[in-house]
């Protein structure tokens, strides 16, 4: 797991809803006797208890998707709109998730028209300012954009989770972390239905930000491209810069940070608590945090 040595006082920022997603599809089949679906919660709280062996930090923070509109819908309503609808299984183990949260002293954090990156970027650009180095954990490869900003990144890999640094990145892109946007723009993503230019992959993109640094670089000396790439780059030159805002992580939300970097650090969290093991008992989850 380690890309670099772990920080002390450190936090772990979680992305709760893509945890809780990946966890419900490997953990599918754990059901309580009565037919109620657990394995999203299972898997997660197995996956938190991971990291705070690993990581041991001062505080535990879940970011989640409060509703699948957002600020992003309004300027772009496309936005992600090829996503099936939730499955009411995993809806039913949101709440499981909060109330879990809850007994166990960790944070669970959401907030209307923004999405849970939204969340971890602006928590983790404040956490400096309280002396807290965090953590972003997430398995959505947009999390990597906050490598840029010096915070460090857990991502979700599926061989497992990695430390991810500016040098990881360089070599698994070949483009510098401060270009990631403009690339991701570039090509787009299927995952939350934003298409990008046509005809410009991975190679390409990375090819063209070597050559000319940034969108505004390309657009610049756009009458060097040929042929159909000049074409597409030029008729897409709105959609893209828009593509570019749309992916772009925020990170000044007004959120409540003495409470959640002062109280809650101070309150401290536990997975083991005899609340939230009752709480595991009854949805017959048992002994996966000791």
């Amino acid at each position: 797991m380690k890309d670099t040595e772990i920080k002390k006082d450190n936090i772990l920022v979680v992305d709760g809803t893509n945890l809780i997603y990946r966890n419900y599809f490997v953990h599918s089949y754990r059901k309580t006797r009565e037919g109620v679906n657990t394995g999203g919660l299972y898997g997660t709280i197995r996956s938190l208890q991971s990291y705070v062996n690993n990581f041991n930090p001062k505080q535990v923070y879940i970011c989640f998707d409060k509703s699948e509109y957002t600020f992003r819908n309004v300027i772009y309503p496309d936005y992600k709109g090829d996503r099936k609808k939730t499955d009411i299984e995993l809806l039913d183990q949101f709440v499981l998730l909060e109330d879990y949260c809850k007994l166990a002293n960790i944070p669970f954090i959401e907030m209307d028209m923004y999405e849970a990156d939204d969340l971890i970027g602006s928590l983790c650009s404040k956490a400096g300012e309280y002396a807290l180095n965090p953590y972003a954990v997430s398995g959505d490869r947009d999390i990597l954009q906050l490598i840029d900003r010096g915070i460090d990144v857990l991502y979700l890999s599926n061989n497992g989770p990695i430390i991810y640094g500016e040098n990881r990145f360089l070599d698994e892109y070949r483009i510098n972390i401060g270009q990631y946007l403009d690339y991701k723009a570039l090509v787009g993503d299927p995952s939350d239905n934003i298409p990008g230019i046509p005809g410009i992959g991975k190679k390409t993109a990375a090819k063209l930000l070597g050559l000319y640094n940034d969108l505004d670089g390309l657009y610049r000396n756009v009458d060097k491209l040929k042929g159909k790439q000049k074409e597409n780059v030029i008729e897409n030159k709105n959609s893209v810069y828009l593509f570019k805002r749309l992916l772009t992580i925020k990170n000044d939300l007004d959120l409540d940070y003495d409470r959640y970097f002062v109280d809650y650090i101070d309150e401290g969290y536990n997975l083991n608590n005899e609340r939230a093991q009752e709480f595991l008992k009854i949805l017959e989850i048992e002994n996966i945090t000791k």
